[in-house]
């Protein structure tokens, strides 16, 4: 069967999900891969791996051949409009009918947050381009705590300027279930929807959680805005950037993240993720390691 869904980003961690959902469900998908050498692990008898690059527009006619919707996910500050822009101009030329692009909770034109900005511009793009369509805005991913594993591998601990604030943590492949349901069945047409995981939790809560899942205890850290802008440049993010990320927790300290829906099971017909569960499924990547003589 000549697939009719397009994945627009297939390697990365939501698109892989996205791709190996309708696959899964036997539904032909068409992967969007600028290298299709590094796109094994995405092989599958229900996908067609096809070479296109956003930034190449002569490359997405062909991609675009035969397809009804699309899942988009452009991740390329600086430049998100002009890519979207080159996929949607294509989009419209071949007939796209529908598209589900991966936006963020709290994207909006006003945000201090340069890529919460950018998000909204997107999907702004999206809702005028004539293409019928639907936003996901997920909340905060559980995989951002694969950036405390050494913290967390050493010492236990893992630092956030979060107060006690409220976040339900959402794993990034519940967000690709959430778009194969909406290509495979439809609905939620000019929606907006914002997804979530099960339960919204303290920082406390979460160290909690990954405690039972790692089968060893985490603990949490609150620090100052200050001193975590001063660890991201430490770490060689550019101040730019690290002001970003900043006034990101600024807002999810102020309770912005204590939201749970029920998209995940609604929409994509699973239970979604836990932290926990996230824990337990990554429990080797948070182990201390050996110090070999």
């Amino acid at each position: 069967m000549k697939p009719r869904i397009l994945v627009v980003g297939a390697t990365g961690n939501i698109g892989r999900a996205v791709v190996q959902r309708l696959a899964g469900q036997g539904i032909a998908v068409r992967a969007l891969v600028r290298t299709p050498q590094k796109a094994a692990s995405l092989a599958h008898s229900n996908v067609e791996i096809v070479h296109g690059d956003l930034s190449q527009p002569e490359t997405l006619r062909a991609a675009l051949d035969g397809i009804k919707r699309a899942f988009v996910l452009v991740n390329a500050p600086g430049r998100h409009l002009e890519l979207q822009g080159n996929f949607l101009e294509a989009a419209k030329q071949t007939g796209l009918e529908y598209a589900v692009n991966v936006s963020m909770h709290g994207a909006a034109p006003d945000s201090p947050i340069a890529f919460a900005r950018a998000h909204w511009q997107l999907d702004d793009q999206l809702a005028h381009s004539g293409i019928s369509f639907t936003h996901l805005q997920p909340n905060l991913f559980m995989q951002n705590f694969f950036s405390h594993i050494a913290t967390i591998a050493s010492s236990g601990v893992f630092y956030l300027p979060l107060g006690e604030a409220y976040v339900s943590w959402v794993d990034a492949r519940d967000v690709g279930v959430v778009a194969a349901g909406l290509l495979a069945n439809g609905g939620s047409e000019g929606e907006t929807l914002t997804i979530t995981g099960p339960h919204s939790l303290t920082p406390s809560q979460s160290a909690l959680a990954l405690s039972e899942g790692l089968g060893r205890v985490v603990r949490h850290v609150d620090v100052s805005l200050e001193a975590t802008r001063s660890s991201l440049l430490k770490a060689g993010l550019p101040p730019t950037y690290a002001d970003d990320l900043v006034e990101l927790y600024r807002l999810f300290a102020s309770g912005y993240g204590n939201v749970v829906t029920d998209v995940v099971q609604r929409v994509g017909s699973v239970a979604p993720r836990t932290l926990g569960g996230f824990g337990m499924e990554f429990a080797e990547r948070f182990q201390p390691k050996e110090v070999t003589q």
